[in-house]
């Protein structure tokens, strides 16, 4: 019993520090973009993720086929807008209201997969739904009610995450290796930033990427942000009591806010606080509402849980 609560405790603490992480890469991410065009940084970011996780299914990634490479081509095209939307909605946004915005996906996926499966979200999944809504107007909408171009790419960048899981889950599901389409996604996400860069920006001078202040955030948002950070969550929802798991996942948004606070001196008000407690009180909703129905599913489906 000692043995099964230690590995709950350290699993929480996985998820918990990847939220830290998740959240400190908004900072850092905005202060790259002083150095490196938005196409060179996620490109740069994305080979160093994509040169570790294939060095560990080399063999794998020779064998996948055509399969993987379409897989991997459509996560890594969803996951490289998704990108280009949240980084340059970063460069016009506060990193508070990024990582807000950006976390609404949560709430988004149950209407694409009822849009997809034709099957209805739960009233829970409703209700976070309109809490989200209420907590994006609160938190992006101005006086006149029109939006700021940053808060409205990041919620653009939101709605590709959430196609994004959605189609990570799909090829999961017709038996497409997990880890191997990780590593096919990076590196189509570094192709198509590669290509993006090399038509519409300026190649950044190589004194400018081996220059300490530009070399040291690469190496973070590549290595750390999403290498650690991804890890840190696989080890994490092997053993963590799923409600807790989401809600630990979701501290990635306040850890964001608190980080610009204090690296970016971003100002604090009534209306962000407001705001975003709705946007955090949906996503636990609708983390919840799906963990309920996975465990329906699980009792009607016994012998396919097993």
């Amino acid at each position: 019993m000692k043995s099964q609560k230690k590995l709950v405790l350290i699993s929480e603490a996985a998820l918990l520090l990847a939220g830290v992480i998740w959240g400190s890469g908004f900072v850092v991410m905005k202060n790259s973009l002083e150095a490196l065009s938005i196409n060179w940084l996620i490109c740069l970011r994305f080979v160093l993720a994509a040169l570790v996780t294939s060095a560990f299914v080399f063999k794998k990634l020779l064998k996948g086929g055509k399969a993987l490479l379409k897989a991997g081509a459509v996560c890594g095209g969803l996951m490289y807008l998704a990108f280009v939307a949240q980084t340059e909605g970063l460069s016009r946004t506060t990193a508070g209201n990024n990582a807000f915005l950006t976390a609404a996906y949560v709430v988004l996926v149950p209407f694409f997969q009822w849009a997809q499966t034709k099957n209805r979200p739960s009233p829970n999944a409703v209700l976070a739904g309109f809490l989200c809504l209420f907590g994006v107007g609160i938190l992006a909408l101005k006086g006149d009610f029109s939006i700021n171009v940053g808060d409205a790419l990041t919620l653009l960048c939101g709605a590709l995450y959430a196609m994004h899981l959605l189609a990570i889950s799909g090829y999961i599901k017709k038996g497409v290796d997990m880890l191997s389409l990780t590593a096919m996604q990076f590196i189509f996400t570094a192709l198509f930033a590669f290509l993006a860069a090399f038509v519409f920006e300026a190649a950044p001078p190589l004194i400018a990427i081996f220059n300490p202040k530009t070399l040291f955030p690469l190496f973070y948002l590549g290595l750390i942000c999403t290498l650690l950070a991804l890890l840190l969550q696989n080890i994490g929802l092997k053993h963590a009591p799923p409600d807790h798991a989401s809600l630990l996942m979701s501290t990635e948004a306040p850890f964001g806010f608190i980080f610009g606070m204090i690296f970016l001196n971003e100002p604090f008000s009534l209306r962000f606080l407001f705001g975003a407690a709705f946007i955090a009180a949906s996503i636990v909703i609708s983390a919840k509402a799906g963990e309920k129905q996975l465990e329906e599913s699980a009792a009607v489906e016994p012998e396919e849980a097993l």
